[in-house]
């Protein structure tokens, strides 16, 4: 005699109910994030090795407790508060960048970050204060 799962029998209509079929879509609501891509780039782009002394170009995206990716929902997109970014480097030194206010069409920013030319090689992020990260490498130097 084969015995029905019953815990997998109980998830299957809950899981059913937790899905939106009518429209065909389904909301991420990915956000808010930093990267180095526009607006119109490539999310999840791999992330550059910068030499030291060189700018990167971030951009913060959807910086919105809105959620409206699907067409169900047009609710008018509302800014986050300001938002404080801070360049950390492998030696755990930090720069602070400032801060900057979500605004446009994906509630997001853009600044440039010059890497110091003292930067040491090796890992290094950007974070705002509700921690969403940026990574990125930072070549050795090519003085040498």
């Amino acid at each position: 005699m084969v015995r029905p799962n019953l815990p997998l029998l109980l998830l299957i209509p809950l899981l059913a109910a937790c899905s939106d079929t009518s429209s065909g879509q389904n909301a991420s609501c990915r956000g808010p994030y930093l990267d180095d891509q526009s607006p119109t780039g490539v999310y999840g782009a791999p992330a550059p090795t910068i030499q030291p002394g060189r700018t990167v170009t971030i951009y913060g995206h959807w910086y919105t407790d809105t959620c409206n990716d699907t067409s169900i929902d047009n609710a008018p997109l509302k800014p986050l508060p300001a938002v404080q970014l801070t360049l950390r480097m492998s030696d755990r030194s930090a720069v602070s960048l400032g801060r900057f206010v979500p605004d446009g069409p994906d509630m997001g920013f853009k600044v440039s970050v010059r890497v110091p030319t003292t930067a040491p090689q090796g890992a290094a992020t950007i974070t705002d204060d509700l921690n969403n990260t940026y990574r990125f490498t930072v070549a050795g130097s090519s003085a040498a």
